[in-house]
């Protein structure tokens, strides 16, 4: 929980204003549609941008300059 805290904090993802700014970079998804959380914060948020393909540079990058979806 501490390693994915430290990452959200160095990119910036603790400071989004809206949760459906991360879905676009998650690979969870078909978690949330099964369990009905779709564009919600829930647990898989946490982890599951980070299991995309993008690179913790690449997401602070995004989340940075404010674009949703690449």
């Amino acid at each position: 929980m501490k390693l994915l805290y430290d990452l959200h904090i160095k990119t910036g993802t603790l400071d989004i204003d809206e949760v459906i700014n991360l879905c676009p970079h998650c690979d969870l998804k078909i978690k949330c549609e099964e369990y009905g959380t779709e564009e919600q914060l829930s647990v898989y948020c946490l982890e599951g941008i980070f299991r995309s393909n993008f690179s913790v540079d690449e997401l602070q990058k995004i989340y940075k300059s404010g674009i949703s979806d690449k």
